[in-house]
């Protein structure tokens, strides 16, 4: 029964999300008439797939209110999608968030440990962090949950999840192999604090009051009595790496000096006067200082000019600061290793000494620096990595002028084409520990350097480096998951039909079950990995597992059998399940227990078997040194593996290891230092779609996936990358739609932040207003890729809406009381004696029903929200329910029976049946929107056994 008095979201809310997630309705495993199937059912299960991977939250903070819209919108698709009877997975995750991530840890760590990073070590420092965010993502998750985001949490994934991990490698490992990856001295923005690379998004501009200084450049020879030109600048400093002084060629005042040459101050150097268009004349004196190695304009401008330029007219760069913002360099002596900031004083010192300042002037300059660290990035030359996104890019941008990509909302499309027309080689490296670390190993220390020259260079082990390929070629670097040595993946085989009746099963020579070989057909086309070799057992089942597999590889390994990878001989046991060994022996239940039987009649001792496999370990890391080799073989072997790689002690080993489960080891070649740095995390989570649902086995069942839902302003930084990375590594698109979503604002119309303190959580919204009016506040009336700041006014709208529904639903309850629902289900409308305003009503509903699917279907979804808030609140409850109510009630006022006559009993009747079967139509029309006060409601409304009992398994109603 409905409650009396108003709607109380906060209580329902609570309650209707246990009963979603303690049935398990958010899994695709759910089937509406078989309930939940187990996973091999569900890739039986013919309905249509539908697929939203959802945007990973960062997992080190509470999101905020905006943060969570997007899991409206998601939720709207999803629930959509159920209704119309398809196989639905949303597939949630959490983010590592890269320098925001490592950021935050560190600052706890030296609040509550007074630890940095660097006392911890690097080893426990991740180890650390990982921990804390693991600790972390449940709170997270609750605001997934809580705001109703109907996702597959037994799936939820953190972006560094081993799973995950091996395949964002993989991809860095495969472009290197196909000359998309290389190692380059580009510009960088450096932050001295953080110590790391960062890109454009990762920084924010402030302003700062400074100084304009004017300084003359002498020219070498006077021309037409012009002996110097004057530059203005804010960082006299650089003026020790200057390779140029350059002029708009337009400009009048300088085309007599173009080609002329300037000795640089304090440096004696000579540099030549050059031009491009960007220069703006009317900025200082309309010349300017170029420095390509400090400042991201200067060297794009350098790169341009050199483009052009011939062989003995270009320009390159000097880098003359280091990566903790102090001078360094081909530099006069005075000025080696003085900040910035002291540099800047000691050269404007010196130069005013020698007559070369014109004047000052006061300037308002922006200044960038980290989002994170606050601190005052510098521009710097740096060797960094690099993919060369000329092959990627082309393919992406076809992938959306075809239509494959449809980008919601339309007029988007452009800026993405923009963007991809005019990118640039992708910077995806970071000088951090809290990440992916990339996949290369060096013989030796890796050291950058700046020469005498102002030049970066790279050295390995003490030897210079031309770049990575002259690295790998001299032996001094390999660019591979494993550090150089021999690498086991270790496999159980598939399943047998002993396996599944629990059977001990050691010299019996038993093949793979039918669900074993399917099974092992599934895992090997999942499986990216690529071996050298595979060494199997020679029993059947593992050898079948062995050969499934091979043929699956595109490297094509060989298969060679092992007779010391074989299976323990039970002795006695063989066959037989521990409850019938048992029963026969039961003094063995003394000394042995189901995963442990060191003490069996006529068996192999564990001993003999540690020993074979030490010797097969030993003898094959010799052999195949530098290989790595898949190794098929059993669980007893297994965990000997275990114990002899993997560091266990015998309890730990012991543990179940289920049919094809992998775990990799590692033996080393001594002398060989990883990369210090980190992926970006655009990288990373640029193969979020199929890097989730590989690793949870599904990427043949849901891949691609439908839609892509996130926020219009990484349409660039992220989406462009995810169609990249798939098409390159699945050869598939990996969403056939992108709906991006506007961002959420403050109420006064600013963009929410911490430092402005004007961030909203969104448990101080649904506790007042509940989940549900949020959802509305998202949504109706929104468009795609627009803005909205938050309206209270609005939000106290959408709870008495959710109270007239409620309000609606009791009185329609009340007047269905004395039916029966399945003569009410099976009656035909031809049967009925319908009323105008009923034609009417159900005219309207058929309308609403075609205008909702389309509006869906086009991703308009704030329209389709608004005509269903409009439609309810006005034609239903204010006009339909008014209108039928006389019809329906069978006493007056006074307790006398009306409605006896025939006629009025088959008007009522007509009434009761419109008014259930528009109502009922609302609720799941509405569902998608307001899921939480549709399902409570749905609970009390009259159904036929046919019917679904939760909401979210009924149909999507059809005319």
């Amino acid at each position: 029964m409905l409650t009396k008095g108003p709607y109380e979201a906060t209580i329902t809310e609570e309650s209707i999300l246990n009963y979603w997630l303690e049935n398990k309705f958010f899994k695709p495993e759910y089937h509406p008439e078989k309930g939940l199937q187990t996973e091999a059912e569900m890739r039986a299960d013919q309905r249509d797939p539908f697929t939203i991977v959802n945007p990973p939250p960062n997992a080190y903070m509470r999101p905020h209110i905006g943060n969570v819209s997007g899991y409206a919108y998601q939720d709207v698709l999803l629930r959509y999608n159920r209704l119309l009877g398809k196989k639905v997975l949303g597939q949630p995750g959490k983010d590592h968030a890269g320098i925001q991530g490592e950021v935050v840890v560190e600052k706890i760590f030296l609040e509550n440990k007074k630890k940095s990073k660097q006392d911890l070590g690097r080893e426990k420092f991740y180890k650390a962090s990982y921990a804390h965010f693991q600790k972390l993502m449940p709170m997270v998750m609750a605001d997934e949950k809580r705001i109703g985001l109907s996702s597959d949490y037994e799936r939820n994934l953190f972006t560094l999840d081993p799973r995950v991990v091996n395949t964002i490698l993989n991809t860095f490992v495969s472009l290197y192999s196909d000359g998309m990856v290389y190692k380059g001295v580009r510009i960088v923005n450096w932050d001295p604090v953080a110590k790391t690379t960062l890109a454009d998004i990762d920084t924010e501009r402030v302003e700062r009051e400074t100084e304009l200084v004017y300084i003359k450049y002498p020219l070498k020879q006077e021309i037409d009595g012009i002996n110097h030109i004057t530059v203005a600048t804010t960082r006299a400093e650089t003026m020790l790496g200057d390779t140029a002084v350059i002029v708009n060629p337009k400009d009048e005042r300088y085309k007599k000096l173009i080609g002329a040459i300037v000795v640089l101050p304090l440096t004696n150097r000579e540099i030549p006067i050059i031009t491009s268009e960007r220069v703006e004349s009317e900025f200082g004196t309309g010349a300017v200082k170029l420095t390509p190695a400090h400042s991201y304009d200067d060297y794009v401008m350098m790169n341009e000019w050199n483009s052009v330029a011939k062989e003995n007219e270009k320009i390159g760069y000097i880098n003359v600061i280091n990566k903790q913002a102090k001078m360094y360099g081909p530099i006069p002596e005075r000025y080696n290793g003085l900040s910035t900031e002291e540099a800047r004083s000691k050269v404007l010192v010196d130069l005013e000494e020698q007559g070369l300042i014109e004047k000052k002037e006061a300037h308002t300059q922006s200044v960038m620096v980290g989002e994170r660290s606050k601190a005052v990035i510098e521009q710097i030359m740096s060797s960094q990595w690099f993919i060369d996104v000329e092959r990627l890019k082309q393919p992406a941008i076809e992938a959306v002028k075809s239509g494959k990509i449809q980008i919601h909302p339309k007029y988007m499309t452009k800026k993405y084409l923009t963007w991809m027309e005019n990118l640039h080689d992708w910077p995806v490296s970071r000088s951090l520990w809290w990440g992916y670390r990339i996949p290369v190993w060096y013989k030796g220390e890796l050291s950058e350097d700046i020469d005498e020259k102002g030049q970066v260079v790279e050295t390995v082990g003490g030897e210079k480096v031309e770049n990575i390929n002259d690295a790998v070629n001299k032996g001094l670097a390999k660019i591979q998951i494993d550090p150089p040595g021999t690498t086991f993946a270790v496999i159980r085989h598939g399943a047998t039909e002993h396996n599944q009746e629990h059977r001990l099963t050691g010299r019996i020579d038993t093949p793979l079950s039918e669900s074993g070989i399917k099974e092992c057909e599934i895992y090997a086309n999942n499986l990216q990995e690529s071996f050298d070799l595979i060494i199997s057992s020679p029993q059947k089942r593992a050898f079948q597992t062995a050969e499934i597999i091979a043929a699956k590889q595109n490297s094509k390994p060989n298969i060679i059998t092992d007779e010391r990878l074989r299976e323990r001989d039970f002795g006695i046991a063989e066959g037989k399940n521990w409850e019938e060994l048992i029963a026969e022996n039961p003094e063995l239940a003394k000394s042995n227990s189901p995963l442990f039987q060191p003490e069996l009649p006529e068996a192999e001792t564990i001993t003999e078997v540690e020993s074979r496999v030490e010797d097969w370990i030993k003898e094959t890391a010799e052999k195949y040194t530098g290989k790595k080799i898949l190794v098929v073989t059993h669980a007893g072997v297994y965990r000997v593996i275990r114990r002899q790689l993997g560091g266990m002690n015998a309890d730990e080993s012991r543990t179940d290891i289920a049919n094809l489960q992998m775990e990799r080891y590692h033996i080393k070649e001594e002398g060989w230092i990883q990369d210090e740095d980190v992926f970006d995390t655009w990288f990373s989570s640029g193969q979020w779609p199929y890097a989730t649902l590989r690793a949870n086995n599904i990427n043949d069942c849901f891949f691609p996936t439908d839609v892509m839902e996130t926020g219009h302003d990484i349409l660039e930084l992220w989406v462009s990358r995810m169609i990249m990375l798939s098409l390159y590594t699945e050869n598939k698109i990996p969403f056939k739609h992108v709906y991006l979503h506007g961002l959420v604002k403050a109420p006064d119309g600013q963009k929410m932040s911490k430092s402005k303190g004007n961030v909203i959580a969104p448990e101080e919204i649904i506790t007042k207003y509940g989940a549900d009016s949020l959802r509305l506040l998202y949504v109706v009336g929104n468009r795609a890729g627009s803005s909205y700041p938050v309206s209270y006014e609005k939000l106290e709208g959408y709870k008495r809406f959710l109270n007239k529904i409620w309000n609606a639903a009791k009185f329609v309850l009340s007047n269905l009381e004395d039916l029966n629902i399945d003569h009410l289900a099976n009656t035909d409308i031809k049967n009925l004696n319908l009323a105008e305003t009923d034609r009417t009503m159900l005219d309207h509903m058929n309308l609403l029903i075609a205008d909702t699917t389309r509006r869906l279907d086009n991703f308009n979804l704030g329209i389709a929200a608004q005509e269903l808030y409009d439609s309810f609140w006005h034609t239903f409850a204010d006009i339909y329910l008014e209108e039928v109510k006389m019809r329906l009630y069978t006493k007056d006022k006074n307790g006398n029976p009306i409605n006896t006559s025939e006629q009025e009993k088959q008007s009522r009747f007509a009434a009761q049946w419109t008014l259930y079967n528009c109502f009922r139509e609302y609720l799941i029309l509405l569902h998608p929107f307001i899921p939480f006060i549709s399902e409570r409601i749905w609970q009390d409304l009259p159904k036929t056994d046919k019917e679904s009992k939760t909401i979210m398994y009924s149909r999507w109603p059809q005319r």
